[in-house]
């Protein structure tokens, strides 16, 4: 989420959701708050 707005980080999510890429806000699936939140995701 970045101002109300909801990115998609892998490629996988940008193909099989609506959300924009994250790229547009600067994140990739490296960073480590990608990391953090799909780590989580995982645990869930």
């Amino acid at each position: 989420m970045n101002d109300d707005g909801l990115f998609s980080v892998t490629g996988e999510a940008h193909n099989s959701t609506w959300a924009a890429p994250a790229s547009v806000i600067g994140y990739s699936a490296g960073d480590n708050d990608a990391q953090t939140v799909d780590n989580c995701d995982i645990e869930l």
